[in-house]
């Protein structure tokens, strides 16, 4: 039988795993370390923000993804 975070675990995974939803990952990253490198020194730090913002929302939900897995994966060995 199945818990609702060992259920959650493989849906997290499943979404870790995807190719295009990690391709759309590395690309927002990868274009915004991309456009932080070619702003000038005398672009506004709004921007600057904005774009660090960015990644670390997306290293974030990677994060909290993983999370996910290791804590339903974590509920199998305790049940088991």
């Amino acid at each position: 039988m199945t818990t609702d975070k060992e259920n959650r675990a493989y849906r997290a995974d499943q979404l870790l795993n995807d190719p295009i939803l990690d391709e759309a990952f590395k690309k927002a990253e990868d274009d915004s370390y991309n456009e932080l490198l070619r702003l000038p020194f005398w672009a506004s730090d709004k921007k600057r923000r904005m774009l660090i913002d960015r990644i670390n929302t997306i290293k974030g939900v990677k994060g909290y993804l993983r999370s996910v897995v290791l804590n339903g994966k974590n509920t199998k060995r305790t049940v088991a």
